[in-house]
């Protein structure tokens, strides 16, 4: 799920725009409705950020159903964004740098919630129903 005010960006082939036929995509366009979706899901919304509150990824349950807002590492996430959040969520770098670019971060807290719920075994047994599967094979087949 994505909350901007504008339209997904063109992805180039060579990037990782060849993935995103296997991802289901909605544009939101109002924060708060957004939120009320998300947690109608059942899911945490955690934002990035390095506020009094952050903590880092390793001390949330990421085996939980979870969105996380991904904020620009120069103005952090929208201001509108900020009170609609669970809690924030920060990587833990040493040095100079303070954040990593968007998709490395992302890539490393997808990274822990997989940690987390592989030591729980989630993945021993698939999630979906048969009929659940067979719709989503059908429905891959077709991309």
């Amino acid at each position: 799920l994505d909350y901007t005010t504008q339209a997904f960006p063109a992805l180039g082939r060579k990037s990782s725009a060849s993935a995103r036929k296997w991802v289901r995509r909605k544009r939101h366009t109002d924060a708060e409705v957004m939120a009320a979706e998300l947690r109608g899901r059942g899911m945490q919304l955690l934002a990035t950020g390095f506020s009094d509150r952050a903590r880092p990824p390793t001390n949330w349950d990421l085996s939980r159903p979870t969105a996380v807002i991904l904020s620009n590492e120069h103005d952090g996430i929208r201001p509108e964004l900020e009170p609609l959040a669970d809690g924030e969520i920060y990587i833990p770098m040493q040095g100079m740098v303070q954040s990593f670019n968007v998709s490395v971060a992302a890539a490393v807290i997808l990274y822990e919630a997989w940690r987390q719920r592989d030591a729980k075994g989630m993945y021993d047994a698939p999630s979906y129903s048969e009929d659940e599967l067979e719709a989503l094979e059908v429905e891959w087949c077709e991309k």
